[in-house]
């Protein structure tokens, strides 16, 4: 069903429930498809702040296994230049960002619908617009701080990985007893090369 065209529901009450940007979000999701910028960059946050809670945690869901995907053919197969599972981010990330308009107005109207059927009187129906909709900048920023461990750990990973596959070298300092001589070892899959270090009185 067209989210404009579901029983009971205005626009009234859809600007009411959407808050900011209602009139973009109103016309661009009423199209089949259009183009949200943040859905194409940041979909689980955007979706957080919008409140869609449950569309966030899936998407962020999806986000952690394509990355992980992408790590794992990336040490499966190195000689692709770009891994398929960075074409694969890629791809999904542009379909969200196609069709997140859409979503987000269906996701509101049904919101809407539901609170209508459930709720006679109109100032109620409109604190619930208030507080089922809008936005939550405390959900965008939980999701920021999620989205950051994450990267964090694929990128500790991916180091990792770079060390292992001999891609960077690892660096290992050694010191003498007395302090005087430090050996420096840089190691990768091909090469080992060391150099000692003398630090003499002047």
């Amino acid at each position: 069903m067209h989210p404009l065209l579901r029983p009971g529901v205005t626009q009234e009450n859809l600007k009411a429930f959407i808050g900011n940007n209602a009139d973009k979000i109103i016309r661009r999701g009423s199209r089949d498809i259009s183009w949200c910028w943040p859905a194409l960059f940041v979909p689980s946050l955007w979706l957080a702040y919008r409140k869609a809670y449950a569309a966030a945690v899936v998407v962020f869901l999806v986000q952690i296994a394509l990355s992980t995907l992408s790590l794992l053919l990336d040490t499966k197969f190195p000689e692709f230049i770009i891994p398929l599972g960075l074409l694969i981010t890629a791809v999904t990330q542009i379909l969200l960002a196609l069709f997140a308009m859409r979503y987000y107005l269906n996701f509101a109207s049904k919101k809407v619908a539901k609170i209508n059927a459930e709720t006679a009187d109109m100032t109620s129906r409109e604190v619930l617009y208030r507080v089922k909709g809008g936005t939550s900048a405390i959900a965008l920023v939980v999701f920021m701080i999620l989205t950051s461990i994450v990267g964090m750990i694929n990128m500790n990973l991916s180091m990792k990985r770079l060390q292992n596959s001999g891609a960077i070298p690892t660096v290992i300092i050694t010191q003498s007893n007395d302090g005087q001589t430090a050996t420096v070892t840089l190691h990768n899959a091909t090469t080992t090369v060391q150099s000692e270090i003398i630090q003499t009185d002047s």
